[in-house]
């Protein structure tokens, strides 16, 4: 099985072209020119949608390998979405500006969705903060955020861990004040002791599980509770 889920991987990183970060993030309008000051011409903006497209793409050349229903469990297919995060974070510090900016933050938040719906088996019906809950993975705006204080704290001892533990917390309010996933909030209220779970297709209703009770009459379409 491990072998198995290793060879899905490998096959992720060569239809993405991400053999490393720096060729993932690199290409036409690569990064390599596009770096700390941005080369005239080049707004943050537009290499938020750069990104998003280029992180897109990478997603698409995943799905053809991964199905929805079936394939290796979530925690591989964590991995194997992170490819396509890096495009996204790839070098926050630098453009850290454009993420006041609403319109970013939408995009980023689009492009992230696509990854935690392969992550969970999860249908397009399912609004994103439900769908990054049920995947475990935090928001990328606020992973985006913890990249740069990482950055800026990057002389402190455990940066990271402190950072991560501030992100936390970030996340656990705007899932605890977020108008849609009320039935799954019901279900998740604290992400901290749900981020490791090895389960959870159940609270979308989406992916394998309901074909199987669809197949054994166990499940009724029209009490299905709403996921939004």
């Amino acid at each position: 099985m491990e072998d198995s889920e290793a060879g899905i991987t490998a096959k992720a990183r060569e239809a993405t072209g991400a053999s490393g970060l720096t060729k993932c993030a690199e290409g036409k309008r690569g990064l390599s020119k596009m770096q700390f000051g941005f080369h005239k011409g080049v707004s943050t903006v537009d290499y938020v949608d750069y990104a998003c497209e280029k992180s897109a793409k990478a997603m698409n050349a995943i799905g053809r390998i991964i199905p929805n229903v079936g394939g290796p469990r979530s925690s591989t297919r964590r991995l194997i979405a992170s490819i396509s995060s890096s495009i996204l974070r790839y070098r926050v510090p630098a453009w850290s500006a454009a993420l006041e900016i609403k319109r970013n933050r939408e995009k980023l938040n689009n492009a992230f969705r696509l990854m935690a719906m392969r992550v969970s088996s999860a249908y397009r019906t399912i609004s994103s903060e439900t769908v990054c809950v049920i995947a475990g993975m935090i928001p990328i705006c606020i992973t985006l955020k913890e990249d740069i204080e990482c950055y800026q704290q990057r002389d402190t001892r455990n940066a990271r861990k402190i950072v991560r533990i501030r992100s936390m917390a970030r996340w656990q309010l705007e899932w605890d004040e977020t108008e849609t996933g009320r039935w799954t909030h019901r279900l998740i209220p604290n992400l901290s002791t749900w981020v490791d779970r090895k389960h959870g297709e159940f609270l979308s209703g989406h992916g394998l599980l309901q074909e199987v009770l669809t197949s054994v009459r166990a499940r009724n379409f029209t009490v299905m509770p709403g996921v939004r």
